[in-house]
This record gives C-alpha cells, sequence and structure tokens, in this order.
C-alpha cells in the first residue's frame, strides 16, 4: 500500500480532533501573557517581511521593470 504524501498528517488531525471531541469535559486556559506573544508573534512578522522587502527591493523592483521593459511596455526616451 503506497502512503500518498501528507496524508499522514491528515490522520494525525483528524485523531487529534476525535480525541478533543471525545472528551466529556476539557478546561482551558489562557495564560495573560498568551495575548503578548501572539502580539510579538504578529508585529515579528511584519517588520521580518518589511525588512526582507528593503533588503531585496532592488531585485524585486528590477525584476518588474525588466518585465515592463521587454513586453513593449514604456520605453525610455533617448537623446534625439
Amino acid at each position: 500500500m503506497t502512503v500518498k504524501k501528507g496524508n499522514h498528517a491528515m490522520r494525525a488531525a483528524a485523531a487529534v480532533v476525535a480525541l478533543i471531541g471525545a472528551s466529556s469535559s476539557v478546561v482551558a486556559y489562557i495564560d495573560a501573557g498568551s495575548g503578548s506573544y501572539i502580539f510579538q508573534l504578529v508585529v515579528g512578522t511584519l517588520v521580518g517581511g518589511a525588512v526582507a522587502v528593503k533588503v531585496f527591493w532592488r531585485r524585486v523592483s528590477a525584476f518588474f521593470v525588466g518585465k515592463l521593459f521587454r513586453s513593449g511596455g514604456h520605453h525610455a526616451a533617448g537623446p534625439r
């Protein structure tokens, strides 16, 4: 029997959902620092993305400018 890639993850997720659904009482506690941690994750992701764009901005802009010039879009007017 061959197992497709990702099939193990689906089975594990289904098992977790089944275990949670089978329990009669679940008591959950969210620590007061959890909100702060989630906020830090979101801000860190946004700042990291901004830094990545800044670092690679020349490559990104050159990619789009190169496509624009090759597609016959705007051409720079040279001296006449």
